[in-house]
């Protein structure tokens, strides 16, 4: 029962992304891009950290504003990556 407890602690400081939480953090994004775009570095930083604030809270998770500004960009890099193969083939 001991080893049960500490896994689902260990699980819950290192909660991986659900598309739940991916579809709410790019929604996010989506729907504030004007507002972003009028951030100069330190507004960003707060911006992404806003978002973290609130994923945590819905989905009871610890990321930090670093890691949610880091998710999205490897999305979008994943993304231009797509297309480009995409017009290749």
């Amino acid at each position: 029962m001991l080893m049960k407890k500490k896994y689902l602690l260990i699980f819950e400081l290192f909660k991986m992304w659900t598309d739940e939480m991916v579809q709410f953090m790019i929604k996010e994004r989506k729907d504030n891009n004007d507002y972003y775009h009028t951030l100069v570095e330190g507004g960003k930083r707060i911006f992404w950290e806003d978002i973290a604030m609130k994923i945590n809270l819905k989905y009871k998770s610890r990321f930090i504003g670093s890691q949610v500004k880091e998710k999205f960009q490897g999305i979008i890099k994943d993304c231009h990556v797509s297309k480009t193969f995409n017009n290749i083939s």
